[in-house]
């Protein structure tokens, strides 16, 4: 936004103008969905099978959405997991807040035993807009990008 104003410099009166951004107003919720895992790999070599995959997500510590081992999904490459579209609501309450994010996926039947898919805890602050995706879009996060087991998350944060 442009805002211009008067001053006086010296024995002159000048017109000044400079942009001003909004400051952002606190509290303010913003809202995290996960939405799906893609299986790239399903982690099981060969003509073995599918993947049985489990997980847990968290927001702030607190676990928004899990399967246990005993729930695991079977999925092959290329399958989706649909994650439902689950929310967690989190309050930021002045631009030195901050969340965080648990992301864990795991394998149940490799011939090695549970197999890490990925185990990542990330932290979003003001210098990230709070991880805000913008609009029309999702995040993607490969928990895995180099393995020959690989699940891509999608979400985002609104």
């Amino acid at each position: 936004m442009k805002k211009s104003f008067l001053a006086l410099i010296g024995m002159s009166l000048l017109t000044v103008s400079c942009n001003t951004m909004p400051l952002p107003e606190y509290p303010k919720i913003i809202t995290v969905t996960f939405k799906q895992l893609e299986v790239v790999k399903d982690c099981d070599e060969g003509i073995a099978g599918q993947g049985e995959f489990f997980y847990q997500f968290s927001v702030n510590g607190q676990v928004v959405m899990q399967k246990t081992e005993a729930q695991a999904i079977g999925a092959n490459d290329g399958d989706i997991i649909s994650l439902g579209n689950t929310t967690k609501n989190v309050t930021i309450n002045s631009a030195l807040d901050s969340w965080t994010m648990g992301r864990q996926v795991y394998e149940s039947d490799n011939p090695a035993g549970i197999m890490t898919v990925g185990d990542t805890t990330i932290t979003v602050s003001l210098a990230d807009n709070f991880g805000i995706t913008p609009a029309g879009s999702v995040r993607t996060y490969d928990m895995n990008p180099s393995s020959t087991c690989r699940v891509i998350l999608t979400y985002d944060v609104k």
